[in-house]
């Protein structure tokens, strides 16, 4: 094999391996993803190999594999049909690989048509450059993006300098053809991003959850490797977006063509009841883009989702077992925060989460930057919670704690009982002599040193030893 197909083959392992992770850790839609990445490149390394038996082992893995993937394909979307869908993802702060690439871009396809971002803080130079970066994805993701609109609020403190920036912005898009429609807002708070294909994505801190870098720094210009602050993102799917804007376009359609719908066009089209106070603008413009809702009709199906649950639990036929945590315990092995110190790593494109810099945890998925950082993650909350713990201590009963006093009582006595004063006598004498021993063979080591040195200079010769202005030592007249 080739240097170019052994990467191509360890790219893949590696995909695969995360999208294993993922799809453990609950995540599926970042697991389909890396499934589908990772089974392309498997294919291609197949195709390429000359080894039958390999070529044989290869196709069964990906078998396998893709059979998973079909697997989490209908799940995710089994939970999309009933609406409920929600995936959640925190970010720790300080953590890395939090682009908006890897939250949220595989929600970001050739379907996608109408974008709302809902943002409060989209005033500032830096947030404006993020809101720039998001565009910029969207339009690389989304081929038939058409709108997007962003609601946020205005700063009354600051120049128009914002504005004009956005206008630029807005220029920018037009010369693609994409529409970008800005509206201020007094009240709002939330932030969330809906996209026509039915995907809401609710970041706790919009679109500014980065650290600040300084220029020329890594990070700077490529948000994977700026640090976070902490955050978290749920993503949810609604059913009924994408069906509405369908009958819209649909109901156009007839127009255009000058149709009249057939009574089977009626019945195979999903019709959502839309009433007039809802199709209303709540700021009186008929250019409103807000999809409006009949909210009567959605807290009907909630109320009756919920009264079905509570039916199930009562017929003790509910799927969904309580969620019972065991006591906080103490950690049975050391934790390693010094066997990487001092030492180069290497990271490439390809380098796994768990072998790039910083510390990993096995257990959440996520790499943090120090060790005072780490340990408050492991100690945290959401990590107990991901070992099936929670956060708190069995409380001890009297016998226990009476049980407790007997085990220590009894260790002092053995070790008092083990103790031996003539033993330990003899142990002392012992030690003194072997360090008189040792005293005197460095004794014997001094006086052969002075012997053999004074050997040598008795074999000088007399006649070097006068010139040289010696001619002996020791007690000799002269």
């Amino acid at each position: 094999m080739t240097t170019s197909q052994l990467a191509l083959e360890a790219s893949s392992t590696t995909l695969l391996t995360r999208a294993v992770e993922l799809d453990t850790n609950k995540r599926y839609t970042e697991a389909l993803a890396c499934y589908q990445e990772g089974l392309n490149q498997l294919l291609t390394v197949i195709k390429n190999l000359k080894d039958a038996g390999k070529q044989s082992k290869f196709r069964t893995k990906a078998t396998e594999y893709m059979e998973r993937a079909e697997k989490l394909k209908c799940h995710i979307e089994q939970e999309k049909q009933t609406g409920k869908y929600h995936e959640e993802l925190f970010i720790e702060e300080n953590s890395v690989n939090h682009g908006y690439e890897k939250v949220f871009g595989r929600f970001l396809d050739e379907f996608v048509v109408v974008v709302e971002i809902e943002d409060p803080y989209i005033r500032n130079i830096h947030q404006i450059c993020n809101f720039v970066r998001c565009c910029e994805l969207l339009v690389k993701r989304c081929k038939r993006l058409e709108e997007i609109h962003l609601i946020t609020t205005e700063n009354t403190n600051s120049s128009d300098g914002a504005k004009l920036h956005l206008e630029k912005l807005t220029a920018s898009l037009l010369a693609r053809n994409i529409k970008l429609d800005i509206s201020y807002s007094t009240s709002l708070h939330d932030r969330e991003i809906r996209l026509d294909n039915g995907w809401v994505i609710k970041i706790g801190r919009g679109l500014d959850y980065f650290k600040s870098a300084e220029k020329f720094s890594l990070g700077y210009f490529d948000f994977d490797l700026r640090p976070c602050l902490e955050t978290t993102v749920n993503v949810f799917h609604r059913k009924f977006t994408k069906t509405l804007r369908h009958n819209l376009m649909d109901s156009f359609v007839h127009l255009l063509l000058l149709k009249r719908p057939t009574p089977t066009d009626v019945v195979s089209i999903p019709f959502i009841k839309i009433s007039s106070a809802n199709m209303a603008s709540t700021s009186g413009n008929i250019e409103d883009h807000r999809r409006k809702w009949d909210r009567d009709e959605y807290e009907r199906l909630a109320n009756e989702r919920i009264q079905a649950e509570f039916d199930a639990i009562e017929a003790g036929k509910s799927g969904l077992p309580a969620i019972k945590r065991e006591f906080l315990k103490q950690r049975d092995y050391k934790v390693d925060l010094e066997s990487k110190l001092g030492k180069s790593l290497v990271i490439t494109k390809t380098t796994p989460q768990s072998q790039s810099g910083g510390y990993y945890c096995n257990v959440c998925d996520c790499v943090v930057k120090d060790s005072i950082n780490f340990l408050d993650h492991i100690n945290g909350k959401k990590h107990q919670r991901n070992l099936g713990m929670s956060m708190r201590i069995e409380r001890s009963s009297l016998d226990q704690v009476k049980k407790r006093f007997e085990v220590i009582k009894k260790k002092q006595e053995e070790k008092s009982a083990e103790y031996n004063f003539d033993q330990r006598m003899q142990e002392l004498r012992e030690e003194e002599e072997k360090v008189k021993e040792y005293r005197r063979e460095k004794r014997k080591e001094r006086k052969r040193k002075a012997a053999e040195a004074l050997e040598e200079f008795n074999d000088v010769d007399p006649e070097m030893a006068a010139v040289m202005g010696f001619e002996g030592f020791g007690s000799a007249k002269r």
